[in-house]
């Protein structure tokens, strides 16, 4: 009987290993691609459609800071991206591979793109590729994905995608398919895996720490 307080400290380290990991947003530090973008508008700016306009963050409604920021909580802001004519990539291309480079090689398990809102534009489904070498030697693909269709309503909305951890200092989008017009997309960034606990569930494990102490205590104290 005296194993009960040791069993019960197992079974609560158990379940805090298993609560929910926390990482920063990370935006990538440069973007290259095969599709050539639309033509520039010249009262749209000096980088019109460019690629670039993907890790800007300059039409997004709440800025991050690049492996600071909590990716959780930065999402729970709701931040949209204005969709404004020119502040996106677009390449009339149906498919187009989309390749970001990292500050350093480093473990990313997921990726938020804002598409783009109007209807028939945007990307549609696309495949995920990291890699730590630049000639994608060591590739490994992570995930196929597809994004809602646009609802044509203006801004548009971050739409997450997560896959099993992998190591990464280049990242890959293929994108094999569109809404219907045009390849186009606002910004891109990606979920660092830091592997330490979320503290959402701080309050969960606080309960369970009163209830250990309780259950130990009344297991000490002389019964009467």
């Amino acid at each position: 009987m005296r194993h009960l307080p040791i069993a019960a400290a197992l079974g609560l380290g158990l379940l805090c290993g298993t609560t929910a990991m926390a990482g920063p947003i990370v935006g990538a530090i440069d973007v290259t691609t095969d599709a050539s973008s639309f033509p520039a508008e010249t009262d749209a700016g000096p980088n019109d459609w460019d690629i670039s306009n993907l890790i800007s963050q300059d039409s997004l409604s709440a800025s991050y800071e690049s492996g600071v920021s909590d990716f959780e909580e930065y999402m729970a802001e709701g931040a949209t991206d204005d969709d404004a004519p020119g502040s996106a990539f677009g390449t009339f291309a149906p498919e187009a591979s989309l390749t970001f480079e990292l500050s350093s090689a480093q473990v990313i398990d997921g990726l938020v793109l804002w598409n783009r809102g109007q209807s028939e534009q945007g990307i549609r489904a696309f495949t995920v590729t990291t890699a730590t070498s630049d000639d994608f030697s060591d590739a490994e693909v992570v995930g196929q994905f597809e994004t809602m269709m646009p609802d044509g309503e203006g801004a548009a909305a971050a739409q997450i995608f997560r896959f099993d951890p992998a190591s990464a200092l280049f990242v890959r989008l293929d994108v094999t398919s569109n809404w219907g017009l045009a390849t186009m997309a606002n910004e891109v960034a990606f979920r660092r895996a830091d592997g330490r606990p979320e503290w959402a569930s701080t309050a969960f494990i606080v309960m369970l720490l009163l209830g250990l102490g309780y259950s130990t205590l009344r297991f000490f104290l002389p019964k009467y």
